[in-house]
């Protein structure tokens, strides 16, 4: 038995607010993480179920909304998470833009979904070594959960978060955080 009911129709009404919100598809096999994420909200405001939450979000969207979105997100990250998405960029991507961006010198890059800033860092880091430092490189890094964000723009990370990097890159998150101050 659950600690609080969350109906089917509280399950939709969520997945619509998710999704008319930020555009994240809450299917059934999400279900399970809607609840035990959103348990905690109900919890904190001593309500006694999912439906009771639904109506308190309504009535305190602004004071609440955030929370709740920051709730239903997933924030994994890590630097050079994903490393052929890197080698891709490397050597497909960049060479494309070196050809094509020639005249204006000129690139913008977009970080969608970068949590606590790992991956746009790591993009930062690639890209300095492949683009001369007279090309106007820039990279945003946006983020639906604003808990996170702060930790991303201040770019101060735990010796955890860095273990597993070699130590001529670890060198470099440190200098090219100078460079590319507008992460």
């Amino acid at each position: 038995m659950k600690e609080f009911l969350c109906t089917d129709k509280d399950f939709k009404d969520i997945a619509t607010l998710v999704y008319n919100a930020c555009g994240i598809v809450l299917g059934d096999h999400k279900r399970e993480m809607v609840y035990s994420r959103l348990a905690r909200r109900v919890r904190e405001h001593k309500l006694k179920n999912f439906s009771q939450y639904l109506e308190y979000l309504h009535n305190n969207k602004e004071a609440e909304f955030d929370a709740f979105i920051n709730a239903i997100t997933t924030n994994l990250t890590s630097f050079f998470r994903e490393p052929h998405h890197f080698e891709f960029l490397k050597n497909t991507i960049v060479p494309q833009l070196l050809s094509s961006n020639k005249v204006t010198k000129r690139v913008r890059v977009w970080s969608a979904g970068c949590s606590t800033g790992e991956e746009p860092y790591s993009l930062a880091i690639t890209l300095a070594d492949l683009f001369p430092s007279s090309w106007d490189v820039k990279i945003l890094a946006t983020d639906l959960d604003s808990n996170v964000l702060a930790k991303a723009q201040a770019g101060i990370y735990t010796a955890a978060n860095v273990n597993g990097l070699e130590n001529n890159v670890l060198k470099k998150v440190v200098f090219k955080k100078q460079r590319w101050a507008n992460i």
